[in-house]
């Protein structure tokens, strides 16, 4: 790995601050509204049927497979933030040592470089992508995702 004082920044383009935030925000809005619904139904439901064997065990379950959702969310945010504060992409040239497609949907596309390693890129900078070549890679650190990849002219 390269250490930080080999690496060049660039500031975030608007459209990459932009789907940083809404990865930032939007799973939090959503773990507060489904907590907030679980919180109401359990309100209605566990008073009245607080005696039935089954009530308190399956509330305990859903209450530990929450915290477990919580706690990958809060990964998934804190990566999130922690590009978005940083404020800059970083900039590097590397060797493509391979790439590789999930299959199941929605398909996910990665790219892994020598000295930076594996970042998760889109369809349309995957595609054309040879093992081997060099690349100027444009990244963001925390979350591994490969905003701009563009190819070295070999001299």
């Amino acid at each position: 790995m390269l250490s930080p004082n080999d690496r060049s920044t660039v500031p975030l383009t608007s459209e990459q601050r932009n789907g940083l935030m809404v990865n930032t925000v939007m799973p939090v809005v959503i773990v507060l509204g489904t907590v907030a619904g679980v919180a109401l139904i359990a309100s209605c439901i566990l008073p009245r049927f607080i005696n039935a064997p089954f009530v308190v065990p399956f509330f305990l379950c859903v209450a530990v497979l929450f915290l477990a959702m919580i706690a990958v969310l809060a990964r998934h945010v804190l990566q999130h933030y922690a590009d978005l504060r940083l404020g800059v992409a970083y900039l590097s040239t590397a060797e493509l040592i391979g790439k590789r497609a999930t299959t199941q949907s929605p398909r996910t596309f990665y790219a892994e470089f020598a000295d930076i390693g594996a970042l998760s890129v889109f369809y349309d900078v995957y595609e054309p992508l040879t093992i081997g070549q060099r690349y100027r890679v444009t990244y963001s650190p925390h979350t591994k995702r490969g905003w701009a990849v563009e190819p070295v002219e070999s001299v």
